[in-house]
């Protein structure tokens, strides 16, 4: 018996290569509910970390060659904590996942400013709510 499907669908794409691509961080399952729709929903905590490779992939509006804006410096090497919810649709095997967080509150933390805030969130390739955009 197969737990994901092959083309399971999640925010960046379809497959499970892609989905284990997104996934790279840590999470704390704090609750699980089965849905009555042949679903079920965990609230997890996500903790991650802002690496040199995310702060040049993910925030590359802060990062010029190697010219570190002063928000990327205070980011590198610190945890980002994010509570989520995740939503998986089943029908005998994963179908469609959909994640949901807030970003801005934990970056607030970090940050300090919803000016500072909002200068990192701007022309990101991910959402507030943690999604990755299309290019």
């Amino acid at each position: 018996m197969k737990a994901m499907a092959p083309d399971v669908n999640c925010d960046t794409g379809v497959g499970v290569e892609v989905f284990l691509e997104d996934w790279d961080i840590h999470l704390k399952l704090l609750r699980l509910e089965n849905g009555s729709d042949n679903s079920v929903t965990a609230t997890m905590t996500c903790i991650t970390s802002f690496s040199d490779n995310m702060l040049r992939y993910v925030f590359q509006h802060l990062v010029d060659d190697d010219k570190w804006s002063p928000h990327a410096a205070k980011l590198l090497g610190q945890s980002l904590v994010i509570d989520a919810v995740v939503r998986f649709d089943w029908d005998d095997e994963i179908m469609r996942m959909q994640f949901e967080s807030d970003m801005v509150t934990p970056l607030l933390r970090l940050l300090g400013s919803l000016e500072m805030v909002g200068h990192v969130l701007d022309s990101l390739l991910i959402t507030p709510e943690s999604r990755v955009m299309s290019c």
